[in-house]
């Protein structure tokens, strides 16, 4: 697993014609400098002997009359050894494409270009190009157009850095804005109940619940019923929602207060099913919409 994504890198893409990894005929490739996209060349070049298989161009729409004419690898191969020798570089199933390179290159008679590092997007998300854009919000256009790939993948690993590089707070600020939004989705025609039991209420929620996927589906919930939600327990906390294995700091932290005369509700999962219930409340659409 990456721990360290590179700042500087070149993401690259491939399409070959044949099923022969020496049979390049098209390469992108897109430079990244801190983020930021600085450079993208993209090459069209003429397989040996211009051989291409249907499958091949099936997948890619690229056809023998498109090359023909066109130079071939050694035309461009300075120019590609300048930026990928010694880089780091990204691609999307990087063994295809490094074999593609290193075979392209050698049957030519070319120096082969030797990347420093190689990162995989597809190993780092386990997903298809165009199915981790979708996943990670990332706009894609034409799929095995060489270009679009490359750019896609540059993207994505962006993103991914970007993610990697965020504080634990910023990492459950982001996973409580994607609860929210599926809260918000899910209830979209729904006008919430009136719920009193909550109303400007402070609660606390901990532990592990049944029906629901991660606790911070009732803490978003709770606040749209008015409830203000707690991270711990203090002399402002009304209500504790308890889950199996609740946190047991917090659990101590009750009894203390309690003992000094706070009074605090402990409410099980089925105490909050049996209000959800009483006020009319659907909690299930959130369980439909994920």
């Amino acid at each position: 697993m990456v721990t360290d994504f590179y700042t500087d890198f070149y993401a690259i893409d491939f399409e070959t014609a044949t099923r022969y990894r020496y049979s390049a005929c098209a390469l992108a490739i897109v430079h990244v400098v801190n983020d930021e996209i600085v450079d993208k060349r993209s090459y069209l070049f003429q397989p040996p002997g211009n051989d291409y298989d249907r499958t091949n161009v099936e997948i890619h729409h690229i056809m023998p009359s498109d090359t023909a004419n066109a130079p071939t690898l050694a035309a461009y191969a300075d120019e590609i050894y300048g930026m990928l020798n010694g880089a780091n570089v990204i691609a999307h199933n990087a063994s295809f494409d490094r074999s593609v390179l290193w075979a392209s290159f050698e049957k030519h008679g070319l120096p082969i270009p030797e990347p420093r590092e190689w990162h995989c997007t597809y190993a780092l998300t386990g997903l298809k190009l165009n199915e981790a854009c979708t996943s990670y919000k990332i706009e894609f256009k034409t799929h095995h157009d060489a270009m679009c790939d490359a750019e896609a993948c540059a993207n994505l690993y962006i993103k991914l850095a970007t993610l990697a590089r965020r504080t634990p707070a910023q990492k459950k600020q982001d996973r409580l804005a994607e609860i929210q939004e599926v809260v918000d989705v899910a209830f979209a025609s729904q006008i919430f109940p009136e719920a009193p039991f909550f109303q400007g209420k402070g609660v606390v929620v901990t532990g592990v619940f049944r029906n629901f996927p991660e606790r911070e589906y009732i803490s978003v919930i709770l606040e749209k019923f008015g409830a203000s939600i707690k991270s711990s327990i203090s002399k402002r906390v009304n209500i504790v929602i308890c889950g199996e294995l609740p946190g047991p700091k917090k659990m101590e932290a009750i009894e203390k207060l309690r003992n000094a005369g706070v009074l605090i509700d402990i409410w099980t999962e089925g105490d909050l099913i049996a209000a959800f219930d009483e006020i009319g409340f659907d909690y299930l659409k959130i369980i439909d919409n994920l």
